[in-house]
């Protein structure tokens, strides 16, 4: 059974471009807010934006094992999801949304110390319930980036 993309939590986009993960133009960004973002991620086979309570996934060109990094992203987004609370309305969403972006770099930060922390325990207890988490099913775009 697949689920409509809009029923599955946590909201995740796969595959995007670097203007769709983060909502913006890339110009528009700080250089050294670009550069701390892709520091933050050189350990892995994507690059994330947490935003509106949507996790925007951007895949490197050279990710070796997709199937794993999608799953990791799967994971730290879960995270996220359940260590976030919104109570912004949307046209303060939209207003701050740069603002948002800047902040989030330590809360990307904990979720992959947790990422690193737990997903070994998380695939022990998936394989130990029979799950494969070498096959995924996931739609994933076509965009790659090369850092």
């Amino acid at each position: 059974l697949l689920l409509p993309a809009s029923a599955v939590q946590p909201a995740i986009t796969f595959g995007c471009s670097l203007e769709q993960a983060w909502g913006c133009d890339v110009a528009q960004l700080q250089s050294q807010q670009l550069a701390d973002w892709v520091q933050l991620y050189e350990q892995q086979g994507y690059l994330l934006v947490w935003r509106e309570q949507h996790a925007y996934v951007v895949i490197k060109q050279n990710c070796g094992q997709l199937q794993r990094a999608l799953l990791r992203a799967v994971w730290q987004a879960a995270w996220l999801e359940s260590n976030t609370v919104t109570t912004q309305q949307p046209l303060q969403r939209q207003q701050h949304r740069l603002q948002q972006q800047c902040s989030n770099t330590a809360l990307l930060k904990s979720s992959l110390d947790a990422l690193d922390g737990q997903f070994g325990e998380f695939l022990q207890e998936a394989h130990g319930l029979g799950w494969n988490t070498d096959v995924g099913v996931f739609r994933v775009g076509k965009t790659r980036v090369v850092l």
